[in-house]
């Protein structure tokens, strides 16, 4: 035997809010349940479907939602970092306690105006002279388009942003590389030759000498 309570809370239109289900046969004493002037409802134990929801450590403020204490886990029931990630008893993601964030591989979506350097290949890109950059490394003690290290300690890396730029300057070292590597072969071949030249000019010198005796 079971007996049901249904409160409306609400005036006017008449609405059932929530309802309480007693058994007779139970020995165990009711709860004491209250409903407050806010209608928030009060009991020791709530239960759905046959499950008691327990209580939550989230808090909120305003829109916020926050949690203090402990870790936080999506997966697993042991999270052992205050964010932990898995799926199908796989780790996914972590962030640890010094902040460091952990994944099995990072995306990072192109966003604005950001262009991938694929130009810096085109014939017409204008690539700045090996004595340029040296005068301008000398005077402002770090490569072109790179942030300074102040900027870095005032507003950090952006991934997308920075990864471009370090691909560029990779890209142009490729071409100032070839360069070199053409001017190089170019000496070999100068050299080479100048070689000939010396060993052609020694065998005309044995040659004199020879006839001389």
């Amino acid at each position: 035997n079971t007996l049901n309570f249904n409160f409306t809370l609400n005036q006017g239109q008449a609405q059932t809010i929530f309802s309480i289900e007693k058994t007779l046969s139970t020995t165990v004493p009711p709860s004491p349940n209250k409903i407050n002037a806010n209608a928030d409802f009060y009991a020791k134990k709530i239960y759905s479907n046959g499950q008691e929801l327990k209580s939550s450590k989230w808090q909120q403020n305003g829109n916020n939602i926050y949690y203090n204490s402990g870790n936080v886990g999506i997966g697993t029931d042991n999270p052992t970092a205050p964010f932990h990630v898995y799926k199908n008893g796989n780790e996914l993601a972590k962030i640890n306690e010094e902040g460091y964030f952990f994944c099995r591989e990072l995306v990072v979506k192109k966003t604005g105006d950001l262009t991938f350097p694929d130009y810096v290949f085109e014939p017409d890109y204008d690539l700045m002279p090996l004595f340029e950059l040296e005068e301008y490394i000398t005077e402002n003690k770090h490569l072109p388009e790179v942030p300074t290290a102040q900027q870095i300690d005032e507003t950090g890396i952006e991934v997308a942003n920075m990864t471009t730029i370090l691909l560029k300057k990779v890209e142009e070292l490729t071409l100032y590389t070839i360069e070199q590597q053409k001017a190089i072969d170019e000496l070999k071949q100068i050299i080479e030759l100048q070689q000939k030249q010396i060993e052609e000019q020694q065998k005309q010198i044995n040659i004199l000498i020879e006839n001389q005796k």
